[in-house]
């Protein structure tokens, strides 16, 4: 059977109930109270305390659910009347209040002056830079064509002066010019012409007379050309066997050399062949054919 844990009087129950309760006097009234030991301090005498305690939070929570209400209603009231205004703007807004409080009119003028200034001097400069690099890359584009066109009046230069030298010397043309070209170049002069100059192998020039301090041209060149054993066959009325030699094979009736197996025979009219076996008809190895002409008549370049 459960015990109750105060009792108003002890009559009626058996002894070994009685036991178990304890009298005390509360607030000048006799209780019987169960004898229990008390737990964290917490005795069963403390009951009406507690009560009284329980009686007075729940008045404070009555009366803090009416601050809370009350407060929360003044909270939307206020709310109303900042409706549709951002924090972080209405923060600047104060921001630039203490600004103004603090304005120094002559300061902030001169410090836009600044600003406007610097602005203007970058932007300038900006500009200016930009003309220049244009600028550089116009005359760059037109120092290359400059450079181009007098590399290719240079060439027409020079393949002009060989041409009039090759004529002149009565070579042909088409075998002659490429060997021609590699011994020549034009070079711009302390004057600012250009001239034709003869080079050698390692590009210097050629000195026609070392003591008189003569160099050669051309027709110095074509000349040389026309004496060698290599050319000479590219000239007219000169035959292949050497400088100077008319007919094939340097008689004087200009018959056609007699075949032999072991030399190579080309026509003369052939300026491909020729060409191709310079240095074969310069060492014996190739004989240009050339035609039987009447006594007196010179062969014609094919």
């Amino acid at each position: 059977m459960a015990l109750k844990a105060i009792i108003e009087s002890i009559e009626g129950l058996a002894e070994d109930i009685v036991a178990h309760y304890k009298e005390k006097t509360v607030d000048g009234t006799k209780k019987f109270y169960l004898d229990v030991t008390s737990v964290d301090g917490l005795a069963l005498e403390d009951v009406t305390a507690l009560k009284t305690t329980v009686a007075t939070l729940r008045k404070s929570e009555k009366t803090l659910r009416k601050d809370v209400e009350a407060g929360e209603n003044s909270l939307r009231k206020h709310e109303a009347k900042f409706e549709g205004i951002d924090p972080a703007a209405a923060k600047d807004a104060l921001s630039k209040i203490d600004d103004i409080k603090n304005w120094d009119g002559e300061t902030k003028v001169a410090e836009a002056v600044k600003v406007a200034t610097d602005k203007a001097a970058t932007d300038a400069q900006a500009r200016i830079d930009k003309l220049v690099a244009d600028y550089n890359e116009k005359v760059a584009g037109l120092d290359t064509k400059l450079k181009s066109s007098k590399e290719q009046l240079n060439t027409a230069l020079v393949t002009t002066k060989i041409i009039e030298a090759i004529s002149k010397a009565e070579g042909n043309v088409d075998l002659l010019m490429p060997h021609v070209e590699r011994q020549m170049k034009m070079v711009e002069s302390d004057s600012g012409k250009f001239e034709p100059q003869v080079v050698d192998a390692k590009d210097e020039r050629r000195y026609k007379d070392i003591a008189a301090g003569t160099y050669m041209d051309a027709n110095d060149l074509l000349a040389e050309m026309k004496e060698s054993a290599t050319y000479a066959a590219c000239f007219k009325g000169v035959g292949s066997s050497g400088a100077g030699k008319r007919g094939g094979d340097g008689n004087s009736n200009n018959k056609p050399a007699s075949k032999n197996k072991d030399v190579k025979h080309i026509k003369y009219d052939d300026a491909a062949a020729i060409s191709e076996n310079l240095e074969g008809i310069a060492n014996g190895s190739v004989v240009v054919d050339m035609p039987v002409v009447n006594p007196g008549m010179m062969i014609q370049d094919g």
